[in-house]
């Protein structure tokens, strides 16, 4: 009885450590954060199918009663964005399981354990030198010129549609 439950227990965390690998691989190459200089370049092609399908599941699964902006956007809190995490995770959940029925058996853990933890530590340190230096070289928040401190509050808001009271 205890075999089965070790034996149980080790494919469990098996299929855990493969689903995390390739969450977090499929996450820092398919969401574009500015954290690879090259990532620029690879994301116009990774982009191209997601700006087709994005609209449909939002669309035809989720019933959005609008249309999805699929033109880039520096928030990461879009609809476009959570639809493009759960097709991230959706692939993980498949890939994994494809993986633990294929490969069952545990090859090259510590290698893929080394390299995610790596990989990691890269993305992490990238995407907090781009934040840092957005902060020093005022990037994100630059100080507003005279046109725009002479201007009305009202002529600063951009609203698309008028809002409905609550």
């Amino acid at each position: 009885m205890t075999i089965q439950f070790e034996y149980l227990s080790n494919k469990i965390k098996l299929f855990a450590f493969r689903l995390i690998f390739l969450l977090f691989i499929l996450f820092i190459i398919l969401m574009y954060h500015h954290a690879f200089p090259c990532q620029l370049c690879f994301n116009t092609i990774i982009e191209e199918p997601f700006k087709q399908i994005i609209p449909w599941i939002g669309k035809h699964i989720f019933q959005f009663s609008y249309e999805i902006n699929v033109f880039p956007n520096s928030r990461v809190d879009t609809p476009y964005d959570y639809i493009k995490l759960l097709i991230i995770i959706f692939i993980a959940i498949i890939g994994s399981t494809i993986w633990i029925i294929y490969y069952p058996e545990q090859a090259n853990n510590a290698k893929l354990n080394y390299w995610l933890f790596t990989t990691i530590r890269y993305y992490v340190a990238l995407m907090m030198i781009h934040y840092g230096l957005l902060k020093v070289f005022e990037l994100q928040f630059p100080y507003p010129d005279l046109i725009t401190l002479s201007e009305t509050y009202l002529s600063l808001i951009h609203i698309s549609e008028p809002t409905r009271p609550y």
